[in-house]
Protein backbone atom coordinates (compact mmCIF):
# COMPACT_ATOMS: atom_id res chain seq x y z
CA UNK A 1 0.00 0.00 0.00
CA UNK A 2 1.41 3.59 -0.97
CA UNK A 3 2.74 5.57 1.62
CA UNK A 4 1.57 9.06 1.64
CA UNK A 5 1.58 12.52 3.53
CA UNK A 6 -0.74 14.78 3.53
CA UNK A 7 -0.63 18.72 4.02
CA UNK A 8 -4.19 20.81 4.86
CA UNK A 9 -4.80 23.13 7.62
CA UNK A 10 -8.44 23.97 7.25
CA UNK A 11 -11.73 21.16 8.90
CA UNK A 12 -12.55 21.35 4.74
CA UNK A 13 -10.15 18.80 4.50
CA UNK A 14 -11.43 16.03 6.53
CA UNK A 15 -13.21 14.37 3.92
CA UNK A 16 -9.76 13.59 1.62
CA UNK A 17 -7.80 12.70 4.74
CA UNK A 18 -10.35 10.16 5.47
CA UNK A 19 -10.45 8.86 1.98
CA UNK A 20 -6.69 9.30 1.77
CA UNK A 21 -6.37 6.98 5.04
CA UNK A 22 -9.00 4.46 4.01
CA UNK A 23 -7.20 3.67 0.62
CA UNK A 24 -3.65 4.47 1.29
CA UNK A 25 -1.22 4.10 4.36
CA UNK A 26 -1.27 7.83 5.63
CA UNK A 27 1.68 8.36 7.68
CA UNK A 28 0.94 11.86 8.78
CA UNK A 29 -1.12 14.77 8.85
CA UNK A 30 1.27 18.29 8.03
CA UNK A 31 -0.89 21.29 9.00
CA UNK A 32 0.19 25.39 9.03
CA UNK A 33 1.14 25.02 12.36
CA UNK A 34 2.90 21.42 12.59
CA UNK A 35 6.69 21.60 13.89
CA UNK A 36 8.68 19.36 11.77
CA UNK A 37 12.04 18.54 11.04
CA UNK A 38 13.31 17.83 7.19
CA UNK A 39 14.90 14.67 8.29
CA UNK A 40 11.98 13.39 9.94
CA UNK A 41 9.85 14.22 6.58
CA UNK A 42 12.82 12.47 4.94
CA UNK A 43 13.03 9.37 6.99
CA UNK A 44 8.99 8.78 6.43
CA UNK A 45 10.11 7.42 3.20
CA UNK A 46 6.84 8.21 1.60
CA UNK A 47 5.99 7.26 -2.00
CA UNK A 48 4.15 10.83 -2.58
CA UNK A 49 3.02 14.08 -0.22
CA UNK A 50 -0.91 15.52 -1.32
CA UNK A 51 -1.51 19.01 -0.75
CA UNK A 52 -4.74 20.62 0.31
CA UNK A 53 -5.66 24.23 1.71
CA UNK A 54 -2.86 23.80 3.14
CA UNK A 55 -1.89 27.48 3.67
CA UNK A 56 1.89 27.96 3.56
CA UNK A 57 4.67 27.76 0.47
CA UNK A 58 6.52 24.53 0.68
CA UNK A 59 9.66 25.00 -0.08
CA UNK A 60 11.63 22.71 -3.25
CA UNK A 61 13.60 20.85 -0.76
CA UNK A 62 10.29 19.24 0.40
CA UNK A 63 7.93 18.70 -2.14
CA UNK A 64 10.48 16.62 -4.18
CA UNK A 65 11.16 14.19 -1.26
CA UNK A 66 8.94 11.40 -2.20
CA UNK A 67 9.31 9.03 -4.67
CA UNK A 68 6.05 10.49 -7.30
CA UNK A 69 6.55 13.71 -5.71
CA UNK A 70 4.02 15.88 -4.51
CA UNK A 71 0.40 16.62 -5.76
CA UNK A 72 -1.42 19.80 -5.22
CA UNK A 73 -4.96 20.22 -4.95
CA UNK A 74 -6.48 23.60 -6.32
CA UNK A 75 -10.08 24.90 -6.60
CA UNK A 76 -10.07 25.79 -10.17
CA UNK A 77 -9.59 24.81 -13.75
CA UNK A 78 -5.73 25.86 -14.03
CA UNK A 79 -4.52 28.15 -15.43
CA UNK A 80 -7.54 30.28 -14.53
CA UNK A 81 -7.87 31.42 -10.88
CA UNK A 82 -4.08 30.79 -9.76
CA UNK A 83 -3.32 31.66 -6.39
CA UNK A 84 -5.10 31.66 -2.65
CA UNK A 85 -8.64 32.26 -3.38
CA UNK A 86 -10.06 30.46 -6.25
CA UNK A 87 -13.32 29.60 -4.72
CA UNK A 88 -14.30 32.94 -3.84
CA UNK A 89 -12.84 34.19 -7.53
CA UNK A 90 -15.23 32.01 -8.85
CA UNK A 91 -18.23 33.07 -7.09
CA UNK A 92 -17.41 36.78 -7.67
CA UNK A 93 -17.04 36.14 -11.33
CA UNK A 94 -20.05 34.46 -12.06
CA UNK A 95 -18.53 31.08 -12.71
CA UNK A 96 -21.70 28.57 -13.14
CA UNK A 97 -19.76 25.36 -12.76
CA UNK A 98 -16.76 24.00 -10.62
CA UNK A 99 -13.76 22.78 -11.14
CA UNK A 100 -10.66 20.73 -9.43
CA UNK A 101 -7.31 20.95 -11.14
CA UNK A 102 -4.63 18.20 -10.01
CA UNK A 103 -1.28 19.30 -10.44
CA UNK A 104 2.58 18.42 -9.54
CA UNK A 105 3.55 20.44 -7.18
CA UNK A 106 6.50 22.90 -8.82
CA UNK A 107 8.49 26.00 -7.92
CA UNK A 108 6.27 28.59 -8.56
CA UNK A 109 2.73 28.45 -6.79
CA UNK A 110 -0.01 26.53 -9.05
CA UNK A 111 2.24 26.36 -11.99
CA UNK A 112 2.87 22.34 -12.16
CA UNK A 113 1.94 20.48 -14.66
CA UNK A 114 -1.37 19.64 -14.71
CA UNK A 115 -2.24 16.22 -14.19
CA UNK A 116 -6.24 15.67 -14.12
CA UNK A 117 -8.66 18.00 -13.89
CA UNK A 118 -12.52 17.53 -13.09
CA UNK A 119 -15.39 19.36 -13.74
CA UNK A 120 -18.36 19.28 -10.64
CA UNK A 121 -22.10 20.14 -11.44
CA UNK A 122 -21.70 22.51 -8.94
CA UNK A 123 -23.09 26.10 -9.64
CA UNK A 124 -20.73 28.46 -7.26
CA UNK A 125 -24.09 31.36 -7.54
CA UNK A 126 -25.86 29.09 -5.59
CA UNK A 127 -23.42 28.90 -2.57
CA UNK A 128 -21.02 30.74 -0.16
CA UNK A 129 -17.45 29.98 -0.20
CA UNK A 130 -17.47 27.68 2.80
CA UNK A 131 -20.34 25.74 1.50
CA UNK A 132 -18.75 25.40 -1.66
CA UNK A 133 -15.44 24.14 -0.53
CA UNK A 134 -17.35 21.72 1.09
CA UNK A 135 -19.51 20.55 -1.91
CA UNK A 136 -15.76 20.17 -3.72
CA UNK A 137 -13.68 18.68 -1.29
CA UNK A 138 -16.46 16.16 -0.92
CA UNK A 139 -16.77 15.21 -4.47
CA UNK A 140 -12.39 15.39 -4.94
CA UNK A 141 -12.28 13.07 -1.72
CA UNK A 142 -14.42 10.06 -3.60
CA UNK A 143 -12.28 10.67 -6.73
CA UNK A 144 -8.64 11.19 -5.82
CA UNK A 145 -7.83 7.60 -4.51
CA UNK A 146 -8.31 6.44 -8.57
CA UNK A 147 -6.17 9.02 -9.95
CA UNK A 148 -3.56 8.93 -7.50
CA UNK A 149 -3.61 5.41 -8.54
CA UNK A 150 -3.42 5.93 -12.22
CA UNK A 151 -0.77 8.74 -11.44
CA UNK A 152 1.46 6.17 -9.99
CA UNK A 153 1.07 3.65 -11.97
CA UNK A 154 1.75 6.15 -15.14
CA UNK A 155 -1.85 5.83 -16.69
CA UNK A 156 -2.07 9.45 -16.69
CA UNK A 157 0.92 11.96 -17.84
CA UNK A 158 1.19 15.39 -16.75
CA UNK A 159 0.56 17.88 -19.41
CA UNK A 160 2.09 21.41 -18.98
CA UNK A 161 0.34 24.59 -18.84
CA UNK A 162 -0.84 26.89 -21.16
CA UNK A 163 0.83 30.73 -19.55
CA UNK A 164 -1.06 32.63 -22.05
CA UNK A 165 -4.56 31.73 -20.56
CA UNK A 166 -3.45 32.28 -16.52
CA UNK A 167 -5.28 34.19 -14.27
CA UNK A 168 -4.87 35.00 -10.82
CA UNK A 169 -6.21 35.57 -7.60
CA UNK A 170 -4.60 37.33 -4.72
CA UNK A 171 -5.20 36.63 -1.08
CA UNK A 172 -8.39 38.03 0.40
CA UNK A 173 -7.79 40.55 4.04
CA UNK A 174 -10.25 41.85 6.16
CA UNK A 175 -10.51 45.42 4.63
CA UNK A 176 -11.58 43.55 1.45
CA UNK A 177 -15.18 42.61 3.21
CA UNK A 178 -15.74 46.80 3.58
CA UNK A 179 -18.94 48.25 1.79
CA UNK A 180 -19.74 51.91 1.32
CA UNK A 181 -22.86 52.83 2.97
CA UNK A 182 -24.07 54.48 -0.32
CA UNK A 183 -23.60 51.59 -2.55
CA UNK A 184 -25.65 49.40 -0.19
CA UNK A 185 -28.11 51.93 -0.54
CA UNK A 186 -28.25 52.06 -4.29
CA UNK A 187 -28.05 48.57 -4.67
CA UNK A 188 -31.11 48.56 -2.67
CA UNK A 189 -32.83 50.57 -4.71
CA UNK A 190 -31.65 48.48 -7.79
CA UNK A 191 -28.55 49.06 -9.56
CA UNK A 192 -25.32 48.05 -11.03
CA UNK A 193 -24.37 47.43 -7.64
CA UNK A 194 -26.59 44.42 -7.08
CA UNK A 195 -25.02 41.57 -8.46
CA UNK A 196 -21.55 42.63 -7.47
CA UNK A 197 -22.13 42.84 -3.71
CA UNK A 198 -24.64 39.72 -3.50
CA UNK A 199 -21.81 37.92 -5.27
CA UNK A 200 -19.35 39.76 -2.48
CA UNK A 201 -21.77 38.83 0.40
CA UNK A 202 -21.29 34.91 -0.86
CA UNK A 203 -17.81 34.73 -1.72
CA UNK A 204 -16.34 36.45 1.73
CA UNK A 205 -18.45 34.22 3.66
CA UNK A 206 -17.35 32.81 6.18
CA UNK A 207 -14.69 35.37 5.69
CA UNK A 208 -13.71 38.27 6.09
CA UNK A 209 -17.63 39.13 6.03
CA UNK A 210 -19.08 42.27 4.27
CA UNK A 211 -19.87 45.17 6.72
CA UNK A 212 -20.31 48.85 6.61
CA UNK A 213 -20.13 52.27 8.26
CA UNK A 214 -23.75 53.46 9.56
CA UNK A 215 -23.62 57.48 9.81
CA UNK A 216 -23.70 56.89 13.77
CA UNK A 217 -20.26 55.25 12.93
CA UNK A 218 -21.42 51.96 14.02
CA UNK A 219 -20.00 48.51 12.29
CA UNK A 220 -22.73 47.02 10.58
CA UNK A 221 -22.06 43.67 9.15
CA UNK A 222 -24.11 42.07 6.01
CA UNK A 223 -24.54 38.46 6.60
CA UNK A 224 -27.21 37.45 4.06
CA UNK A 225 -28.44 38.59 0.76
CA UNK A 226 -30.44 37.62 -2.37
CA UNK A 227 -31.75 39.37 -5.43
CA UNK A 228 -35.16 40.14 -6.69
CA UNK A 229 -37.17 41.60 -9.84
CA UNK A 230 -36.45 45.39 -9.93
CA UNK A 231 -39.87 47.08 -11.67
CA UNK A 232 -37.17 49.22 -13.82
CA UNK A 233 -36.52 48.07 -17.19
CA UNK A 234 -32.89 49.49 -17.44
CA UNK A 235 -31.56 47.20 -14.31
CA UNK A 236 -33.17 43.45 -14.06
CA UNK A 237 -32.89 43.11 -10.37
CA UNK A 238 -31.96 44.79 -6.97
CA UNK A 239 -30.68 43.84 -3.32
CA UNK A 240 -32.66 41.78 -0.46
CA UNK A 241 -30.58 42.43 2.58
CA UNK A 242 -31.82 39.58 4.70
CA UNK A 243 -29.83 39.58 8.28
CA UNK A 244 -27.58 41.90 9.60
CA UNK A 245 -25.64 41.97 12.55
CA UNK A 246 -25.07 46.13 14.48
CA UNK A 247 -21.80 45.12 16.96
CA UNK A 248 -22.32 44.79 19.59
CA UNK A 249 -25.76 42.75 18.71
CA UNK A 250 -27.01 39.55 17.52
CA UNK A 251 -27.88 39.11 14.07
CA UNK A 252 -31.34 40.17 13.45
CA UNK A 253 -33.50 40.71 9.82
CA UNK A 254 -33.20 43.76 7.84
CA UNK A 255 -36.85 44.49 8.50
CA UNK A 256 -35.82 44.13 12.71
CA UNK A 257 -32.76 46.13 12.16
CA UNK A 258 -34.90 49.19 10.71
CA UNK A 259 -37.74 48.71 12.82
CA UNK A 260 -35.29 49.00 16.10
CA UNK A 261 -33.08 52.08 14.45
CA UNK A 262 -36.10 54.07 13.19
CA UNK A 263 -33.25 57.02 13.42
CA UNK A 264 -30.82 55.16 11.19
CA UNK A 265 -33.75 54.28 8.82
CA UNK A 266 -34.40 58.20 8.00
CA UNK A 267 -30.82 58.87 7.66
CA UNK A 268 -30.61 56.31 5.01
CA UNK A 269 -34.34 57.60 3.29
CA UNK A 270 -35.75 53.94 2.92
Amino acid sequence: MHKIVFFGTSNYCQPLIESLRKNFNLLQIITKSSDFQLSYLTSLSADLFVVADYGKIIAEEIFTLPKYGTINVHFSRLPKYRGPSPVQYSILNGEKNSWVTLIEMGEKVDTGKIIKQLEYKINPQNHTTGSLYSELFKKIAADLPEIIKDYISGKLKAENQNEKEATYTKLIKKEDGFLELNDLIKALLGNEYSLVIERKVRAFDPWPGVWTRLPNGKRLKILKTHLIPNSLQTINYKLQTDLVQLEGKKPVSWKQFLEGYPEIKNQLNL
